[in-house]
């Protein structure tokens, strides 16, 4: 009688493996074609809060109260008689039915800054802002900021407090006077607006102002014109201030806690020399 040939032990190691295979793919429910594939969750960029920024309404002693913005496509209530028009005189919805009011903990909640370093403008209009950030305190809260805020269980654990998106940046401050607890400054000013903003006075604390001198190390241009420049951070002290520098302050209530002395901005191509031909 013929006996068939004996299968090599490669082979059944191989058969063995497309086995497993077959049965782990079969433990897999199938995909139902019909249904279309789950969508993705969208990137979140750390720092680059997507969302509107919500506003402070009252800050209490372990308390904050916000104002979330209004949701830009907010579906309306359906009217109770579609046939019959609005009420013009219908009282509008109260804004403060949405305040939230979150617990603040010097331990477990961190305040921070987002300062605006430079902004451009987009060819459809969008406006691109980078953005720095500096820590804070508690302490700089006040009614009326921006903020962008991240709570657990109540608790207020992160508030980045936020330039108005809407607003031009503000140019640096030229400083009029100064002696050595106060400085008195004059804001640039405000493209359109009827008349020059007031001069502001801030104290001077050598405890709590920190000042720092920027400084333009290099400075060139690319080959679509735009300037670029390098520049250094100093630490320095109230006695550096002067008057006609250009500065940046940040202020809590009325003390400058932090003054950057910086340079003057980067002239437009119209207003810069032409360059040596070669």
């Amino acid at each position: 009688m013929h006996r068939p040939a004996p299968v090599p032990s490669s082979c059944l190691v191989l058969l063995s493996l497309i086995g497993a295979t077959a049965n782990v793919a079969g433990a897999q429910p199938a995909a139902d074609p019909a249904q279309p594939p789950a969508p993705r969750a969208p990137r979140q960029r750390p720092g680059m809060p997507e969302a509107p920024p919500a506003r402070i309404i009252a800050v209490a002693d372990g308390t904050l109260t916000i104002r979330p913005p209004a949701a830009p496509n907010a579906a309306k209530p359906p009217a109770a008689n579609p046939d019959k028009p609005a009420d013009p005189n219908a009282p509008a919805p109260d804004p403060a039915a949405n305040d939230l009011t979150l617990k603040t903990d010097p331990a477990r909640t961190r305040v921070s800054h987002a300062i605006v370093m430079n902004e451009r403008m987009t060819d459809t209009g969008q406006r691109l802002r980078t953005m720095r950030h500096e820590p804070g305190e508690l302490a700089d809260l006040e009614p009326d900021q921006l903020v962008h805020v991240t709570a657990t269980d109540g608790v207020a654990t992160e508030i980045l407090i936020v330039p108005d998106p809407n607003a031009p940046v503000p140019a640096p401050a030229t400083v009029v006077k100064l002696d050595a607890k106060s400085i008195t400054v004059s804001p640039a000013p405000i493209p359109g607006a009827a008349a020059p903003p007031a001069e502001r006075t801030y104290t001077l604390d050598p405890a709590k102002t920190q000042v720092t001198l920027v400084t333009v190390t290099a400075e060139r241009m690319n080959a679509r014109g735009q300037i670029t420049r390098a520049v250094s951070y100093k630490p320095g002290t109230p006695a550096d201030l002067q008057p006609n520098q250009l500065v940046e302050i940040r202020a809590r209530r009325d003390l400058a806690v932090q003054i950057r002395v910086v340079p003057p901005p980067i002239a437009p191509p119209a207003a810069r020399p032409p360059a040596n031909p070669q």
